[in-house]
This record gives structure tokens, sequence and C-alpha cells, in this order.
């Protein structure tokens, strides 16, 4: 009897979770996006949410106690969704960028994802991690962030030229895309060592100092020993402010862009006639207060050029 009173209201919180996770309002985006639309739900819907489900779902729980209950369940159904396909976005990542790094002193090693995987897991494991993971998850699984360095080859412009002749990566725009993804997945890394950046509201606007990054570095070294350096130093810097540092790369630079702008990203979205269309309505509202983002405001300005461009 005690086994099944301490299991039942487990059982029924995972039912109940997974009605609200197959709603069809939900099915076209991420399962995190999915988890932080139903936490909302949750937050929202409290007053009239709590006396039926203590009184009839969960009867002798208090409201506190079932919510804990119905986010528990929540974390294992998007995490069993979740993993998967982080697992697929990294078996689809090549690392035939690594040996083209630093005049060829870099070899790939095989355990590298394994190394990004285990890491990942375990920051994932923490709320604020998990919420900047939104938009590097979004960005890699929607083609977003490989779609647009296609874009920046096509252009051959000022992010073209930044990448190739400033941070000087001598290979091709799959070997460019691979690297950058890398380093999108990689940006909850920050988290290894508390931030020190005020308030990370949202996954927007937060920021580090490059002092923090040198204290993080080590560390994340550490946890993955068979990533090259410059890759590291990427996805640290993908939290420095420009205005900071205009020598960080321009793979940091774009990681933070874009995935922020995937933080919110929704596929698939029908664009009323005369509408602006999601991504150039995004980069031109953040254009105005790009200082407050640290963005590159010239790699900002084409990013905005090609969404119009684009369509996209």
């Amino acid at each position: 009897m005690d086994t099944q009173t301490q299991v039942a209201p487990q059982e029924q919180a995972k039912k109940f979770v997974k009605h609200l996770f197959t709603n069809p309002a939900l099915s076209a985006i991420i399962p995190l996006q999915r988890e932080e639309q139903i936490i909302q739900f949750l937050s929202q819907n409290s007053k009239v949410l709590a006396p039926t489900l203590t009184r009839v779902q969960f009867p002798g729980k208090t409201w506190s106690q079932v919510l804990s209950e119905l986010l528990t369940a929540l974390r294992e159904i998007t995490d069993g969704l979740m993993y998967p396909l982080l697992e697929e976005q990294l078996s689809r990542i090549s690392l035939n960028f690594i040996p083209l790094l630093g005049n060829g002193n870099y070899q790939a090693s095989p355990s590298v994802k394994e190394q990004v995987l285990a890491l990942l897991k375990k920051l994932l494991e923490r709320n604020e991690p998990r919420e900047i993971f939104i938009g590097s998850h979004s960005a890699v699984h929607y083609g977003v962030s490989s779609r647009y360095v296609d874009a920046i080859f096509d252009e051959k412009s000022y992010i073209h030229f930044e990448l190739t002749k400033v941070e000087k990566l001598k290979m091709g725009k799959e070997e460019i895309k691979n690297m950058l993804n890398l380093v999108i997945l990689l940006r909850p890394a920050i988290y290894l060592i508390t931030p020190e950046f005020g308030a990370h509201s949202g996954g927007m606007g937060g920021l580090v100092r490059s002092s923090f990054t040198e204290k993080v570095f080590p560390v994340l070294r550490k946890e993955l020993p068979a990533l090259p350096e410059p890759v590291i130093r990427s996805v640290l810097n993908s939290y420095v402010s420009f205005e900071e540092n205009n020598k960080i790369e321009a793979t940091a630079r774009l990681a933070s862009m874009l995935s922020q702008r995937c933080r919110t990203y929704k596929p698939n979205i029908k664009v009323d006639k005369g509408a602006e269309t999601p991504d150039k309505s995004w980069f031109y509202a953040i254009r105005k207060n790009y200082r407050r983002y640290g963005f590159d405001i010239k790699m900002l300005d084409e990013l905005y050029k090609i969404s119009a461009e684009y369509g996209w």
C-alpha cells in the first residue's frame, strides 16, 4: 500500500503532463520550448488548476507538492525526447574543421562528441543553462545557423571577411558550419562557474567580462580536453560584448546572435501579406539595442539584410 501511495502521484503527474505535452499547438516546437510553454501555463493558471488538482488528481497534496510532482514529470518527459535529438545533432556535426585549426596543430579525437554530450547532460540538470540551451538547440535543430552561413558565403561581405581573414578560418563553409554549430551547442558551458553577469533574463543580454571567461577557460578545458582551444575560446567569448573586446572571434559573435535569435524561434510561420518576416523583424528590433546585447552592429546589419533578401 505504501508503495502504491508513493508511486501514484508520480504516475498521475506524468499522465497530466503528457496530455499537455501532446497539445497540437505545441507540436511544431522542440521539447525544451514545449517545457517552457508548459511551465508558463502552470504558473499563469495556478489559481484555476490548484483547487481541481489538489482535490481530484492529487488528494491530500498541497499545490506546492503537486507542482513539484508536475515539474519533475515534465523534466523527465522533456529529457526523454531532447537527448535523442541532441545525440542526433552531434552525430551530424562533422569534426572535419578541427585539423584545419591552428595551422594543423589539432587532431579530431573521436572522444570529443562523447565529452560534449556528457558535459551538456550535466549542465542541463540546472535551470539556467537549460534556459540558455533553448536558443542553441533551436538554432542547430532548425538549421538556422547553417542557412545563414550559406548566405554569408554567397554574399561574401563583412561577416565572410571576419570569418576568413580576421579569425583566419582556413576552411570551407561546411567546415565553418560544423564549427559554428558546435560552438552554439556548447554555450551553456559558461555556467561551469556561476556567471558574474547581473541577470540573464530569458537568455537575452547576458554578458560577462573577458576576465570572467579567463576563469572559466581552464575549467572548460578540463571538461573537454579533446576540444581545441580556439573552439573553447569562441564558446566563452560568445558572452563578451563586442564593445568591450572588438577582437572576439566572428564565430563567437555569430553564435551569440543566432542562438539568441532562436530563443523564441518558431518554424513554418505563415507571414501575412505586407507583414515582416520573423527573422527580419527580430534583427530590426535588436539593432536598436545592440549595445545592450554586446552585438557587433555591422554583423547585425548584414544578418538583417540577409533575412530581408532571403525572406526569412
